[in-house]
């Protein structure tokens, strides 16, 4: 990394560690903070005083908890509002998630108010006056830290941090004018990293606009520029190719099978109970993206299981939509080789005539703005925006003939190979970026790199890198 190690070490006497400069000593949180397990709910009572509440989203999405987030309203009592009102220089951890890995993320408070409280699944973690907050929050967002909450995660389903879990996790810690120190320095360091990571997703962003612009033109007007435009029942599209259909209702792009165009299980029909560690895949919205299936999800029934719930299963070449999002509707084909997998109920399942629609072609149609649109007619907003089945079979839609399917793909391919090389190279740098911050912070909070008599700089230069993202 280029920077200096301390003169002298020793062992810290524990392996997530190894070894720590010799002035510095290891503590339990418990030891060095007060650890608070908020039970506030989102709930309001006349009876009780209106406050803020700093939710699990707020902590997991934010670096830094300050008055100018905006807060759900709720009520508490005055004992929850005394007990679990935030401080400057709190931490913040998520107490239970999905994920084991999840389970720990830190957000430093810098602000609060009389009114600001932490809700449930959180923990408060209230640095005595020998410890920097800047530095504890660092401490836990290192390796070092994020290793030892998972270790610590409890669960199956759904995993949580017991509070002795939580209290006996450790972290190194210095003099406190060497902590408050290492935290300037990551402060500004990690200010520089973000800032790059944030141009390249921009650029991703764009090259992601560009890409959709590709898609919508190419199935809204194909590829031959000289077809004759002629109308089309959707105004709002202008011509399209004469030879086209017009109006075609999605639900006919399915084979005449019963279980051609279905939804996964509901309710009873698949416990969380059922899940195990290894079997037939269970499909989540979460796995189902605009640029091809990403499976994110760990979860899989057993072979009996699958078989009771044949009517979901999803095969090599079948179609898959999110039926939630924000937006909802991303689609893609679920690649040939993969097992054959069950679907959630929140996920959509096609199984397309072949002789009638070419399956990319109809992911790219229902991806693109044109598609988007017509799956935002049939949705519904709530938490998060969704459609039901029987609104998304009833979409009616343009349709180009076969041959011409293919050739619109074929095109769309080419078109998009210069945005998807781009795009991969940024993805692949805001990776290494992020590998790199992680890096850095571990190795100041656990004394690999020394940074005593590092002094920022007065004016912020901008790097060649960053001129050049820019």
């Amino acid at each position: 990394m280029g920077y200096r190690a301390y003169s002298q070490y020793q062992e810290s006497g524990l392996d997530v560690f190894g070894r720590i400069p010799s002035h510095w000593e290891t503590h339990r949180l418990n030891d060095i903070a007060e650890l608070i397990t908020s039970n506030v709910d989102k709930k309001s009572l006349d009876d009780q005083e209106i406050v803020r509440l700093c939710n699990y989203v707020d902590v997991y999405k934010n670096k830094e908890i300050n008055n100018s987030l905006e807060f759900m309203i709720a009520t508490a009592s005055n004992a929850e509002i005394k007990k679990f009102r935030l401080q400057p220089s709190d931490v913040i951890i998520t107490k239970d998630s999905e994920s084991p890995h999840d389970i720990g993320v830190p957000a430093l408070v810098t602000e609060s108010a009389e009114d600001l409280l932490c809700s449930y699944h959180l923990t408060i973690i209230r640095p005595q006056e020998t410890i920097s907050g800047s530095f504890l929050y660092y401490s836990l967002q290192a390796l070092t830290g994020a290793y030892q909450f998972t270790s610590a995660a409890n669960g199956v389903t759904r995993f949580g941090l017991t509070s002795i879990g939580t209290k006996n996790v450790r972290i190194c810690i210095p003099v406190l004018v060497e902590q408050i120190k290492i935290a300037e320095f990551l402060d500004h360091k990690t200010v520089q990293i973000d800032r790059l990571i944030e141009k390249k997703q921009e650029l991703i962003e764009k090259l992601h606009e560009q890409r959709i612009s590709i898609i919508t033109m190419a199935v809204t007007r194909g590829v031959n520029a000289q077809a004759l435009a002629g109308p089309c029942t959707q105004d709002w599209l202008g011509g399209v190719p004469k030879h086209w259909k017009n109006n075609y209702k999605l639900n006919f792009l399915s084979t005449d099978d019963r279980n051609s165009f279905v939804n996964g299980p509901f309710g009873s029909d698949l416990l969380t109970t059922e899940l195990v560690d290894e079997g037939v895949p269970v499909i989540y919205s979460g796995d189902v993206k605009e640029t091809g299936f990403q499976r994110k999800s760990d979860k899989y029934v057993t072979e009996e299981k699958a078989k009771q719930l044949v009517f979901c299963r999803v095969d090599g070449g079948d179609i898959l939509l999110a039926k939630v999002g924000d937006p909802p509707g991303d689609a893609c084909v679920y690649p040939i080789g993969q097992p054959s997998g069950i679907v959630t109920q929140d996920v959509v399942r096609i199984k397309v005539d072949k002789r009638t629609i070419d399956a990319e072609y109809l992911c790219f149609l229902l991806n693109s703005e044109y598609g988007r649109h017509l799956v935002r007619l049939v949705s519904v907003e709530a938490t998060r925006g969704r459609f039901s089945l029987a609104d998304l079979k009833s979409i009616r839609h343009i349709l180009p003939p076969l041959e011409e399917q293919e050739e619109i793909v074929l095109h769309i391919h080419q078109q998009m190979k210069r945005c998807n090389r781009l795009s991969d190279l940024a993805i692949r740098e805001i990776e290494a970026l992020q590998e790199y911050r992680t890096a850095l912070i571990t190795a100041a909070v656990t004394g690999q790199i020394d940074v005593r008599d590092w002094q920022a700089p007065e004016v912020f230069e901008q790097s060649a890198q960053d001129k050049e993202v820019a």
